[in-house]
């Protein structure tokens, strides 16, 4: 069954934060209380989400690893999902590395997001670790670089400059800073607007998740995150 790959421990179930609850109408505030409840967790330490101007309203994170098997389950998932959500939520996404081994990963997902097709490339790096096999989640620079050549077929001028280019050699030390900031110990976790977060296993242990089907917990995960997105960004 789809769950979380944990670090520490899975985040323990709190109560609805009370800023919720005081900056917002009474009903509104029920409403938060009633969609948030039974599948979200609270951060202990919310995180402040400033969007700027636009039309995004509510930002959801990802925090994923490829390292991650379950992460990897996800995936396709998680791209046909984020084609179709509205712009009013602003979907991110950061990669962890839970060990020193793995951050090469990382700098990498920020290297591959400098190419157009970032989205394919992401995909055949999930599948070259755990379905392929000719990728290990430890891998070091060079051995990346020999990856993204000869079985990416990016051109490994344009790979280097990129890994090394201090906008993306920032993200990757940036990522760390982030899943500190937001207390992640298991991935692939989703939170909400720095407040809330859920993920597979959260789904799994509510009332209406026990007996249901990993397909039934996806599509319940994204709908209760779109609708927690539209009750926060209303």
């Amino acid at each position: 069954m789809f769950t979380s790959f944990s670090r520490r421990s899975t985040l323990h179930l709190a109560a609805v934060s009370a800023f919720a609850v005081l900056s917002a109408p009474v009903a509104r505030a029920q409403r938060i209380v009633d969609t948030l409840q039974a599948t979200f967790d609270t951060l202990r330490k919310p995180v402040p989400i400033d969007l700027g101007p636009g039309v995004a309203k509510v930002e959801v994170r990802e925090f994923f690893g490829y390292w991650c098997p379950h992460c990897a389950n996800l995936e396709p998932s998680v791209r046909e999902w984020k084609a179709k959500l509205p712009k009013t939520i602003q979907f991110v996404r950061t990669p962890v590395a839970f060990d020193k081994r793995q951050i090469p990963l990382v700098q990498l997902y920020y290297t591959l997001e400098t190419f157009p097709n970032a989205a394919e490339l992401h995909q055949s790096v999930f599948d070259a670790i755990h379905r392929v096999r000719n990728l290990y989640a430890d891998s070091n620079k060079a051995s990346l670089q020999t990856f993204a050549e000869r079985v990416l077929k990016l051109d490994r001028e344009a790979f280097n400059k990129a890994w090394d280019s201090p906008r993306v050699v920032a993200q990757t030390k940036a990522a760390a800073g982030l899943v500190e900031q937001f207390d992640v110990d298991s991935v692939p976790v989703f939170v909400l607007h720095g407040r809330y977060s859920t993920s597979l296993a959260r789904m799994a242990r509510s009332p209406q998740g026990k007996n249901a089907k990993v397909d039934q917990l996806v599509q319940d995960m994204f709908q209760s995150i779109e609708r927690a997105a539209r009750t926060l960004g209303a």
